[in-house]
């Protein structure tokens, strides 16, 4: 990408500060923290999937346009988009990223990038919807909890890979597990083809879904299909959703992606999955 593409990803994530530093973990936490100014949403691909027709490939990712996006408040994205994106930035700012694949529904449906610092190995994974507002140490076990819900990260040596549990209700459960090893640019390809598979392989072409995590305030906002929920940690509520212009307002709003199409995205979620505004 030119310089002025760099300088703009800097500005649009207010580290511009960062241009011409060395690497080092705090800068790479404040990377990671300061993604979340941008949705984790699965509208972009829905709409990807709808330009594209119901089968065959879909358009790979145009980082120009992906930041040209971001910068109009029209759309976030899902591990694809964050992850091609943030390799570039770090590749630029000198860190040498390798984009790796991880499990949740199928070997391969997350992707995040592997990062060496002096301190060690790094996941930064910022293509996600939970709370995860920094670098993630592979090798030193890692804990927290976030609007009230919580996460481990530890090293699985028998399968030399790194677990993500979330607990639910005072269980942990396992829910990722990230592969140690980089990826291709074709394994990372056909990734982001499977999503836009039909019938769906993961929620990305089933949900009408967004996940916004505000760090200051502890709290997370999803909007699932037609469910609103706010998870802070004296506990969770839920709204319902419907009609055009609540949808609207809420992505606008609550959301903050002013710039997206709403009528179009919903048109896309109603056309590939049977799904009622």
């Amino acid at each position: 990408m030119d310089a002025s593409w760099y300088r703009r990803y800097l500005r649009m994530i207010d580290l511009e500060d960062l241009e011409g530093t060395a690497p080092s973990l705090d800068s790479l936490n404040r990377i990671v923290r300061n993604h979340r100014a941008m949705p984790f949403e699965s509208i972009s691909s829905l709409q990807r999937r709808f330009r594209a027709g119901l089968t065959g490939p879909v358009a790979s990712l145009d980082l120009e346009q992906q930041l040209a996006t971001w910068e109009r408040r029209a759309g976030g994205g899902v591990c694809y988009e964050f992850g091609a994106m943030l390799r570039e930035l770090l590749d630029h700012l000198g860190y040498q990223p390798v984009i790796n694949l991880a499990q949740i529904s199928f070997p391969g449906s997350h992707s995040a990038l592997i990062v060496q610092l002096p301190e060690g190995r790094y996941i930064a994974d910022v293509g996600n919807g939970q709370p995860i507002y920094e670098a993630i140490p592979i090798e030193t076990p890692f804990e927290f909890t976030r609007g009230g819900l919580g996460y481990r990260f530890w090293l699985d040596h028998g399968l030399d890979k790194l677990v993500q549990d979330r607990n639910e209700h005072g269980e942990w459960k396992s829910y990722v597990w990230y592969d140690l090893e980089g990826t291709s640019d074709a394994e990372f390809e056909a990734s982001m083809q499977r999503h836009h598979a039909l019938p769906p392989m993961t929620f990305v072409m089933q949900n009408f879904r967004v996940v916004v995590c505000r760090p200051d305030d502890d709290l997370i906002i999803q909007l699932r299909d037609h469910d609103l929920i706010h998870y802070r940690a004296s506990g969770k509520t839920t709204q319902e959703v419907y009609g055009l212009e609540r949808y609207r307002e809420v992505v606008a709003d609550e959301l903050g992606m002013p710039g997206m199409d709403v009528e179009y995205a919903l048109n896309a979620w109603t056309t590939i999955t049977g799904s009622k505004i």
